[in-house]
């Protein structure tokens, strides 16, 4: 979530505050991307049979793939990199190599493919014919 404040920073209550919310908010982006491309929440949450269609059906490898869905579940790039058991910098690399060979620029976007993939869709920008929507500037930090 990206919140900016002109003059001071954000004291330690409110960023306790956006972390005690900010696993909901993505929990609920995933949701509504989930509703919006009738693909079912629980889709993502397959692990390994999500990322093998991931990479299946997008030009990625299979390990972008394991990254891209579990981005697309919601976790930061510090879960992702635990759960595979790799660097942080090294998802970060990953993530940045799925937004080129996506053409995307945000988590939300990313995880619009995602759906879109796994819901038969347009592999590579997940729409169904229509201009794809830009993430509201309050979603940006969630990229983490």
């Amino acid at each position: 979530m990206a919140l900016h404040r002109s003059g001071r920073d954000f004291g330690t209550r409110e960023l306790a505050l956006l972390a005690t919310v900010a696993p909901h908010l993505r929990a609920a982006r995933v949701r509504i991307a989930a509703q919006s491309r009738s693909v079912s929440p629980d889709a993502l949450l397959e692990g390994g049979r999500s990322a093998a269609s991931l990479a299946r059906r997008l030009p990625i490898t299979a390990r972008e793939a394991e990254v891209l869905a579990r981005l697309a579940e919601g976790h930061t790039n510090e879960g992702i990199a635990h759960t595979l058991s790799i660097s942080r910098h090294t998802v970060v690399r990953h993530v940045e190599h799925l937004y080129a060979k996506l053409d995307v620029h945000t988590r939300a976007a990313a995880t619009r493919v995602a759906l879109g993939a796994l819901s038969g869709g347009d592999q590579l920008d997940g729409s169904t014919g229509s201009a794809p929507e830009e993430t509201p500037d309050c979603f940006n930090s969630l990229r983490q």
